[in-house]
């Protein structure tokens, strides 16, 4: 994810601290953040099951979105 696409994610975009608060997240954050994303948008039928997400059966929501 770009930088204005994690602040949009994490509900930061418009918030004074933005730059601030991206410039501290570590590598290892970020790249939960990305894969929670990614989750997100499988979930949603957006995107390819991410690795490491068992799915077991008929998918269903976990956000009550299907």
């Amino acid at each position: 994810m770009t930088d204005d696409e994690l602040a949009a994610f994490l509900g930061v975009a418009h918030e004074p601290f933005k730059d601030k608060f991206l410039a501290g997240l570590t590598a290892d954050q970020r790249a939960l953040f990305d894969k929670m994303r990614a989750v997100e948008l499988w979930d949603q039928g957006l995107g390819e099951r991410p690795e490491g997400v068992i799915a077991c059966g008929h998918k269903h929501s976990v956000f009550g979105h299907a």
